[in-house]
């Protein structure tokens, strides 16, 4: 996951130019009458609305509709704990996960348990586990005679599950812990095998000895039509994820069923694909796993064998706001958290840290009532004038802000905003929030002849979400072709 940080200056500049390359319409339109539209069209899908703009980089309010009062911000919330996050940990922090032993290597052999902690990583990945295995090896271990645990203990508790609306299967509703391996979920692939009468080929991701697969499907003729199946099943061996999968599956050239689930064990799935890895790297492992629902605490007199470091912060921030991500903004509340004040991370010690860095911005915290690093709450409630600081204090802010502006979805291109405004004559950079009856935007807008501008949607008792995305589309485009002038 890569990002180009540099000068914010110059990110907001390129915006301009961009904006530059597509001609005005003929069409126009003044402020008022931008104003007056947006609400009369957002009115029709939206019971509650609340705004803010303001022209950059002064930070004048041009601006200003009930922005307030305290609104349920949904996925919105993920630009407070990213930029908090940014703010008190610094764009160039890591986050450590180590290999631990309470023995030392004898010709090669490590004749104990291993423990696997990591300091609350939100972006641990398959790629990076098997480097941290490969330096295990390169310190001349070849064969573990013990079991390989996990500690969670960074977090308080250890492992929790994050549910909106009792939906909790749902793969967007993440489960999280102190040490986490690929967001904590896997990934069924499924696809036709080479010949007709056979079972279609499975495989999962992260790999390991935590999922089963009850394989009664079978591959059909290319013509034939698709009856096929993927059912999650419960398990009776507690931790593992059990999979049924039935029916005719047609041959078809690159043909590939995905489907992603959240871990039910983070320690079971942590610890089973951490041993496949192993012995992807020539480890031999002579012993069992970890009890699924057992926390094994690093002893105090093991050290680190061996250790992996994330790529800076401002890298993985990347990740977490141009594609939304739950889990990754719950981990770093957390990360944050332990910090700033302590370990065990907590939501409580994140949110107080959110809190604290929105003081200093001098936002109005007594519009807030947080919940959630992700958002995923109806209980949370943020004001427009509150997230309004956060943008315009980024914009001057030399340290955090380019990051924080650099992870931010782009309209036209990769991220949430792909698919929105992709032909506009404006640039937009910027966060969406969406829940069943929540829908907004809060960013950066760039157009011809204009400022840039921050701008603050907030949209709630949506009743109708398609119309009030289109809302706000036509008025971050008439805003960025008609704004008012500095």
């Amino acid at each position: 996951m890569a990002s180009p940080i540099g000068n914010l200056s110059v990110i907001l500049g390129t915006l301009a130019f961009l904006a530059l390359l597509n001609p005005e319409p003929v069409a126009a339109a003044s402020w008022d009458q931008v104003k007056a539209r947006f609400l009369e069209k957002a009115g029709l899908a939206a019971a509650e609305i609340g705004v803010e703009v303001s022209s950059l980089p002064a930070g004048r309010i041009e601006w200003s509709h009930r922005a307030n009062e305290p609104m349920i911000p949904a996925s919105l919330l993920k630009i407070a704990t990213s930029y908090a996050a940014l703010k008190t940990l610094g764009p160039g922090y890591r986050f450590r996960t180590a290999v631990w032993a309470a023995c030392t290597p004898q010709g090669g052999i490590l004749p104990c348990d291993i423990w696997l902690k990591s300091e609350g990583d939100i972006f641990w990945t398959v790629e990076r586990a098997t480097e941290l295995a490969s330096r295990l090896k390169a310190k001349g271990v070849h064969d573990i005679r013990g079991r390989v645990l996990a500690d969670n203990s960074y977090f308080s508790p250890p492992v929790e599950h994050i549910c909106l609306d009792e939906d909790c299967e749902d793969s967007y509703n993440p489960t999280i812990s102190g040490t986490a391996l690929e967001f904590n979920s896997v990934v069924l692939r499924i696809q036709p095998a080479l010949a007709v009468g056979k079972p279609p080929l499975v495989e999962w991701f992260p790999p390991g000895r935590f999922v089963q697969v009850n394989n009664l499907a079978r591959t059909a003729p290319k013509r034939a039509k698709s009856t096929f199946t993927l059912h999650h099943l419960e398990s009776a061996q507690e931790g593992t994820m059990r999979f049924g999968l039935s029916g005719k599956l047609p041959l078809a050239a690159g043909k590939v069923i995905e489907k992603r689930y959240n871990v039910e064990s983070p320690v079971k799935s942590v610890t089973a694909a951490f041993t496949s890895i192993l012995e992807g790297a020539g480890i031999r492992m002579e012993s069992g796993l970890a009890k699924p629902d057992r926390q094994e605490a690093v002893p105090t007199e093991a050290r680190a064998l061996a250790e992996d470091l994330s790529p800076p912060l401002a890298e993985t921030v990347y990740g977490l706001n141009r594609h939304s991500n739950n889990f990754m903004a719950e981990m770093l509340l957390r990360s944050m958290g332990a910090v700033t004040l302590g370990t065990p991370g907590t939501e409580v010690k994140g949110i107080a840290t959110v809190n604290n860095v929105l003081k200093t911005l001098g936002a109005p915290t007594g519009d807030c009532a947080l919940k959630t690093g992700s958002g995923l709450s109806r209980v949370c409630r943020m004001s427009p004038r509150a997230f309004g600081r956060i943008l315009v204090s980024a914009c001057s802010d030399g340290a955090a802000g380019p990051s924080f502006v650099e992870s931010l979805a782009v309209n036209g291109q990769a991220g949430t905003m792909r698919r929105r405004l992709s032909r506009s004559m404006v640039t937009i950079r910027g966060k969406t929030g969406t829940l069943r009856d929540v829908v907004g935007f809060a960013g950066y807008v760039s157009g011809t002849g204009r400022p840039t501008y921050a701008v603050v949607i907030m949209l709630n008792e949506v009743h109708h979400a398609q119309k009030a995305k289109e809302a706000i589309d036509v008025f971050l485009e008439n805003l960025g072709l008609h704004g008012p002038h500095l």
